[in-house]
């Protein structure tokens, strides 16, 4: 990958050879962006989870329908096999179908215990977020982009990704794939850029983030989050011992 001030050169890690090249956002265009998927999100939010979930599905389709495209993609930006770049169609085509059918389970209102029985009565319901940043791993550019947005999208949220500035292209496309099965235009969005440039932007606009990667970066983007009361979930590469 190589880099100017104003974009990205996305090069194959077996070749060396340039692949595609994508602009690299500013802080500002960053807060645009969110700042437009807040918009898509009101509308989306009102909308039963059944209709969600259809667009989700037809998004699922469409993704098995162009795996052969969308393989050599993930093939070309992160010099994975085949094979390996298969299992990403199949995780997201997975998760797609399980979320869209079964995803309202986790969302429904439910009754709870309350503090004292036979007089109170308490009912948990839960809305959506707002508008959610992922911030994604170069290692499985499409799962981490295409997937992640998938329980986001079907909870009511806009969603804006932040891929690795070495494997931009698979988000580009997942957008587009999103949006050419219906989803609103501006709903899911893609920002681009090294993270100490764009990141903190999004983590300061956004109204949750998602972030899976190292634990060096996972310590800076909570301390990000912190300072503007972001919620945050984080998924390390360096927190799960393994005994080999």
């Amino acid at each position: 990958m190589t880099v100017t001030t104003d974009h990205l050169t996305v090069l194959n890690p077996l070749t060396g050879e340039p692949v595609g090249e994508v602009r690299a956002n500013t802080p500002e265009q960053v807060r645009t962006a969110v700042e437009r998927a807040r918009e898509a999100q009101q509308a989306w939010a009102q909308l039963p989870y059944r209709q969600r979930a259809r667009i989700v599905i037809r998004a699922h389709d469409l993704i098995l329908d162009r795996r052969d495209e969308i393989i050599a993609l993930i093939q070309a930006e992160t010099g994975k096999s085949r094979r390996d770049a298969f299992v990403e169609i199949f995780a997201v085509a997975s998760e797609m179908r399980h979320y869209a059918y079964h995803g309202w389970r986790h969302i429904r209102p439910r009754r709870a215990r309350p503090a004292i029985p036979l007089h109170d009565r308490v009912q948990v319901v839960r809305h959506p977020r707002g508008v959610v940043g992922l911030i994604a791993a170069w290692n499985f550019p499409f799962i981490f982009t295409a997937g992640d947005a998938v329980p986001a999208l079907l909870a009511g949220n806009g969603v804006i990704l932040k891929p690795s500035e070495l494997t931009p292209l698979s988000a580009l496309l997942t957008r587009d794939l999103y949006e050419e099965v219906g989803l609103p235009a501006g709903l899911l969005q893609v920002v681009n850029g090294h993270g100490s440039a764009v990141a903190p932007a999004l983590i300061e606009a956004v109204d949750f983030v998602m972030f899976t990667g190292s634990d060096r970066v996972g310590r800076i983007i909570a301390q990000e989050a912190a300072r503007h009361m972001t919620p945050f979930t984080l998924e390390l590469g360096g927190k799960n011992p393994l005994i080999v």
